[in-house]
């Protein structure tokens, strides 16, 4: 099963370690971006925090298909949301936590918050 209704787009940066050749991680940068479709709303701040334990600012419930999920690792950057041509979100948001649902036997999609931290 998918989402029914996907009437936003992002664009997303995900987050990449880069490293002196071996496995010692000097630097966090970001990839080429990426841009999906999904369904993004504004999220309480306070929900936020009862579900989750973040102090956020800004935050965005994302939802995405789990094809998608492999471009948000935490702390990925989101660039800006969109509703058809108009931007509602400038950003920069980051991811601050991933969860995929499941409902019955089939898994269903991803739920991103994407915020800046407090």
């Amino acid at each position: 099963m998918s989402i029914p209704f996907k009437p936003n787009t992002l664009t997303v940066e995900p987050k990449v370690l880069t490293t002196d050749g071996g496995n010692v991680a000097l630097t966090g940068g970001y990839g080429d971006a990426q841009t999906i479709t999904c369904m993004a709303h504004p999220e309480n701040p306070g929900t936020v925090f009862e579900e989750t334990g973040l102090n956020v600012v800004r935050p965005y419930r994302v939802f995405i298909e789990l094809s998608d999920l492999a471009a948000f690792p935490i702390g990925s950057r989101i660039t800006n949301i969109s509703l058809g041509a108009t931007v509602i979100e400038a950003g920069p948001l980051f991811i601050q936590s991933r969860e995929v649902f499941a409902h019955g036997l089939t898994t269903d999609h991803a739920d991103l918050i994407a915020a800046n931290e407090a």
